[in-house]
């Protein structure tokens, strides 16, 4: 779980991976601002199921649309 690039609001992404934790997932909190490649390449490593992606404002839409595209070129 994590924002996109640039995206400092942390709020909503820490409460989705609390509310997984809670429900008994393996949940690793990336914080506020990941790069798109570290996050494909941390769910690669990490063989990751399901990635949860928090962005607040429109203006990071393409932050999230260069994670999508990381994730799908590198799948895990």
């Amino acid at each position: 779980v994590t924002t996109v690039a640039g995206d400092t609001h942390i709020i909503g992404a820490r409460a989705v991976a609390d509310f997984l934790s809670f429900d008994g997932w393996d949940v690793d909190f990336l914080g506020a601002g990941a790069p798109a490649a570290e996050i494909a390449r941390y769910a690669h490593d990490r063989g990751a199921r399901l990635v949860c992606l928090s962005m607040v404002m429109p203006e990071y839409l393409s932050e999230l649309r260069a994670v999508i595209t990381h994730l799908r070129d590198h799948p895990t």
